[in-house]
């Protein structure tokens, strides 16, 4: 076996999201755009989409969208699953509709995890396994640390409408992934900050980094997905998150992705009840506003 690098695959793993929310007492409709990216169990062969919840839930994300549920997802992506440069990628799509979502117990996790059934029934997306999930243990123990360096593909969005093919945008940790990032008198609970280019259309991005030779299960290089892209901070406004495009970014971490995952599989899942645990530790109590998700 040989180190693995980030290449074209990782790429498109990123898949585009195209949301419609359907209002339980008109017939008004909302549509919203954003990122994705799907795992796959190997325990139970089920694969799930992970995304923000602001981009699911339009009540969490602004209270405009009180009385809006969500009514269907069109995923669209590509795949090309060799290292060959000159592979053919081919354009996937798959319709999920009444999707059934799950997000975690505390709600200032930004995070939706939505059940796609079984993976062998959908197109050929580029896909990784929920063992690619960094453990808590990445952040304790250094693996991810300030300064490591991030890759995050997604589709950003110009004039409202998303790329036709993603791009990567990579960057650095800037806050001590082991506490609560922090700006001024604002904590970002549950959540890290890196400097790495982000604009609408990139919520739900899939964060990755190069785990080491050292850290790695196998003993050696492998790409892990730390997080999960959760919005870009305003420096005019800490409150304001997904504002205008900014080089602050905020990404949960996996440990948040992979209790979800979790939630779905049930005992015997093989993520361990250690490598659910947040590895994030409360920053001495500061002022904090809620954010708001646009």
């Amino acid at each position: 076996m040989t180190d693995e690098t980030f290449g074209t695959k990782h790429l498109y793993t990123a898949v585009q999201l195209s949301l419609e929310h359907f209002h339980r007492e008109s017939n008004l409709k909302r549509s919203g755009v954003g990122t994705g990216f799907i795992l796959v169990s190997a325990k139970s062969g089920s694969a799930y989409l992970v995304t923000n919840r602001h981009l699911t839930d339009l009540p969490y994300a602004d209270h405009k969208g009180y009385g809006y549920q969500l009514g269907g997802i069109a995923i669209s992506g590509y795949s090309q699953h060799t290292r060959c440069l000159d592979a053919d990628v081919v354009h996937q799509t798959h319709l999920v509709d009444q999707p059934v979502c799950a997000y975690p117990a505390d709600d200032s996790v930004d995070v939706c995890v939505v059940s796609l059934g079984e993976a062998s029934l959908l197109p050929g997306f580029n896909t990784m396994g929920v063992h690619a999930l960094a453990s808590g243990d990445a952040f304790r123990n250094g693996t991810v640390h300030v300064g490591s360096q991030v890759l995050t593909p997604g589709y950003p969005s110009f004039n409202k409408e998303l790329a036709d093919r993603p791009i990567l945008v990579i960057g650095t940790v800037s806050s001590d992934p082991r506490y609560d990032a922090v700006m001024g008198s604002h904590v970002y609970s549950n959540r890290v900050l890196c400097q790495s280019f982000s604009r609408a259309g990139m919520s739900g991005s899939p964060v990755m980094a190069i785990a080491p030779a050292a850290t790695s299960f196998w003993g050696e290089q492998s790409i892990q997905v730390v997080g999960l892209n959760t919005g870009h901070v305003s420096f005019d406004d800490p409150t304001i998150i997904n504002g205008p495009p900014s080089v602050l970014t905020l990404f949960t971490p996996a440990t948040e992705i992979a209790a979800v995952i979790h939630s779905f599989e049930g005992e015997g899942d093989p993520i361990s009840t250690d490598d659910i645990t947040s590895p994030i530790s409360a920053s001495p109590p500061t002022s904090s506003a809620r954010e708001t998700g646009l």
